[in-house]
């Protein structure tokens, strides 16, 4: 599954080099391996770079005109460079200008760039240093994402701006340089803060202690902040935490302890997706919303504690969680969608509260030890293959609020009884479709 998940994922993110390349545009030819348009102000963006060298020195000038930018996806996939050199006339570097460039091992920018943009280096596996100059304002999202050779990054006093965990999946970056009196962020830890908006950006993956214990003040943990970390055993949120991003524990394979503050509304999608060590969860007080895929794959997860406020589970959430046992949802559920509990093959019985007007598609599928389910009245819609290949099934009871059972929602249950209220929609299903029923005593 591990090799799986990784073999996917690296197609995910070279589909995502070539995928998201910009449209051609007017470019203009210079009469060498660049080419290039022109802004209003006459100064020039290099749209595509047609060349062979090994070490490359982007130019400040194309026919008369300043380079003052690298646009999207410009340098795409080079496979012959291994230095490049920006000059200090180009201030902002476009969108994965130069994804996937396998061979490059050391980039240097000139005081003068400002901005480096979403993906900029993306999946650039050899890069090993990059020098970051003083003016650089600020870096986007996943700049440096798969940058597996890259151990140190310094970044300047200017930085203003740092988007979603540019290093996420940098393997061996140890450690990233700030200023002491950086008014912004800091360096703590094995972890790269924002002070001011009281942010957790990123817990660098070479981070070997098993607990980590997340900074008072603290109020958002960022998207991908830990993904991947494999060390991470347990970690410690303080009450300031009221947010955590998608994806912020995805694959922290190793994480068997985690405290939620009570206050948080949301846990985001993918959150612990992929954590296969953690046994048990308490959702805090005050959760609404339960993200789609959140604690999807968690395969050791034998029990989940929900409060009384969580409105709704989304899309896979709980799914392929082998190990959960027990399951008892709260009255006040309003969303249960497609596939929250599939494949989770240890549930022996689920009731489903009448707040849950439409159980989505396929929420049960799969539950092969699942013996008993109960729909409480108030239950309407039985979405397609809610319960298909619930072998086990032996008892459902369906309330007569119920008024309609989608395509395949029983498929493969076959010595199920099905307790129905007489006249009711269930009542005539079950006998539409030769399934045993009876009347609740």
């Amino acid at each position: 599954m591990k090799k799986l998940f990784a073999l996917l994922l690296t197609l995910t993110m070279i589909a995502g080099c070539f995928g998201l390349a910009a449209a051609e545009e007017d470019h203009k030819p210079a009469g060498g391996s660049y080419e290039y348009t022109l802004r209003e102000d006459g100064t020039a963006v290099i749209t595509k770079y047609t060349g062979e060298e090994e070490n490359v020195v982007v130019p400040g000038e194309l026919d008369g005109h300043i380079v003052a930018g690298i646009g999207r996806s410009a340098f795409i996939a080079n496979k012959s460079m291994t230095g490049l050199e920006i000059p200090g006339s180009v201030k902002t570097i476009g969108e994965q200008a130069f994804c996937q460039c396998l061979g490059l091992k050391k980039a240097t920018l000139q005081p003068g760039v400002e901005e480096i943009g979403e993906d900029a280096f993306y999946f650039c596996t050899a890069l090993e240093e990059i020098s970051l100059p003083e003016g650089l304002r600020a870096i986007g999202d996943d700049a440096f994402l798969n940058c597996k050779a890259l151990q140190y990054v310094s970044l300047p006093m200017s930085i203003a701006e740092i988007g979603v965990n540019p290093f996420r999946a940098c393997d061996n970056l140890a450690g990233i340089g700030l200023p002491e009196d950086h008014p912004v962020f800091a360096f703590e830890d094995g972890a790269l803060l924002n002070r001011n908006s009281h942010l957790l950006i990123v817990r660098l993956r070479t981070s070997e202690a098993a607990e980590y214990t997340v900074p008072d003040g603290i109020t958002t943990i960022g998207a991908y902040c830990f993904s991947g970390n494999k060390a991470l055993v347990k970690v410690e949120l303080p009450e300031s935490v009221t947010a955590i991003g998608d994806n912020a524990f995805l694959w922290c394979s190793a994480l068997e302890e985690i405290s939620l503050p009570d206050g948080m509304e949301v846990i985001g999608d993918s959150t612990f997706q992929l954590c296969k060590s953690l046994k048990e969860v308490r959702l805090p007080a005050g959760l609404k919303i339960i993200g789609s895929s959140a604690f999807d794959s968690c395969e050791q997860l034998e029990k989940v504690t929900f409060p009384e406020t969580v409105q709704e589970i989304g899309k896979f959430a709980f799914h392929n969680c082998i190990g959960l046992k027990e399951l008892s949802l709260p009255s006040g559920l309003a969303v249960l969608d497609e596939h929250a509990f599939a494949d989770c093959d240890s549930l022996e019985k689920v009731t489903i509260p009448g707040s849950v007007q439409n159980i989505g598609s396929g929420v049960f599928n799969l539950c092969k030890n699942l013996e008993e389910a109960v729909l409480e009245e108030g239950v309407e819609t039985i979405g397609n293959m809610v319960f298909a290949f619930c072998s086990s099934l032996k008892k459902v009871t369906i309330p007569a609020s119920v008024k309609a059972i989608g395509q395949d929602a029983f498929h493969a249950v076959k010595d199920a009884a099905f307790i129905v209220e007489p006249g009711s929609y269930a009542e005539q299903y079950c006998a539409e479709n030769n399934l045993i029923f009876t009347s609740p005593q």
